[in-house]
């Protein structure tokens, strides 16, 4: 507080106000990303513009504007409405995510790899850049899609990951003691949410058998001992991986199918060789992340809305 006071002196007090307003915001959100992200429109959509702040926090700039007399200070008090007025007009064009849910009553969904049913859901759609930059939101270079299907007690969630390098693509070994492994290299992470909070997953092209004999990874927001009763299996092809994870809804706190609000995220990480060298010559591994919209891990205000069907 006395830094910012010290650069913004007769104008600290609206300014004060202005930081004060974003932060009592997040805080009192009952699901805040506290999780820094490249993209500020998201977090301006969630804690300005729905909460309707916006004419509240421009009033304080304008205060503080009239306020200052120092030229460090109008111009430190100008970017910031600069910044300020851009995520307004940026938020103005944001895209609320949404899947429909069918339900399904068949047996055995968590090995349906090559049912035809999948063809006709849209899902996600592609994934895209997620990745801050000018290709953020752009298509991504590997291509990535998430289906979801129910059956009342579950849901199933199949990805797609293509992938030139399948012939060499290797699965992590599995963690050989109680704390789980991350996988690395080239993953899947997905969020599923229900109420004031959401879980976190994460898994790789595995070795074809059940989930116990793969390295996976999940969490409560950020408690890993958590572990719930979900299982995967997966499937490779010439040109991409394929995994169908069979999740419990009753895991992710979801009750009743009817009334339950379910949120959902699916993000891949993807390491390539992208031509860059370290100093002994060595490739310098790149990665591109995709997600659903463009969000990002943790990021929970750009998590879609799964709307499950009845019938």
């Amino acid at each position: 507080t006395s830094s910012r006071g010290r650069a913004f002196r007769e104008a600290w007090e609206p300014m004060k106000a202005f930081y004060d307003t974003i932060r009592d915001s997040v805080y009192s959100d009952d699901l805040p990303s506290l999780y820094t992200s490249g993209d500020p429109v998201p977090y301006a959509v969630q804690y300005i513009v729905r909460p309707g702040l916006t004419d509240k926090l421009r009033g304080c700039l304008d205060a503080a504007a009239k306020a200052a007399k120092h030229p460090v200070s109008r111009e430190l008090i100008a970017r910031q409405r600069k910044h300020f007025e851009r995520w307004i007009q940026e938020a103005k064009s944001y895209r609320e995510l949404a899947m429909q849910v069918p339900y399904r009553a068949d047996a055995k969904l968590a090995d349906s790899f090559d049912a035809p049913f999948w063809d006709e859901l849209a899902g996600t759609g592609d994934l895209v850049v997620a990745d801050p930059g000018e290709r953020h939101g752009q298509q991504a270079r590997y291509r990535t899609t998430a289906k979801i299907v129910h059956d009342r007690e579950n849901l199933f969630i199949r990805f797609d990951c293509w992938a030139p390098d399948m012939a060499t693509l290797k699965a992590n070994a599995p963690a050989t003691d109680s704390i789980e492994k991350v996988p690395r290299g080239d993953v899947v992470e997905f969020y599923l949410g229900s109420g004031a909070t959401y879980y976190q997953f994460i898994l790789d092209v595995g070795n074809g058998g059940e989930r116990s004999g793969d390295a996976t990874y999940d969490a409560k927001v950020f408690d890993n001992s958590w572990t719930g009763g979900w299982t995967r299996r997966s499937k490779r092809y010439a040109d991409k991986w394929v995994t169908i994870v069979k999740m419990p809804l009753a895991d992710i706190g979801v009750t009743a199918v009817a009334s339950g609000r379910v949120t959902f995220q699916a993000i891949r990480g993807k390491m390539y060789d992208g031509g860059r060298k370290d100093y002994h010559g060595n490739p310098v591994m790149d990665r591109e992340m995709a997600s659903w919209g463009g969000g990002w891990v943790h990021q929970s205000q750009t998590f879609g809305e799964l709307k499950l069907e009845l019938k």
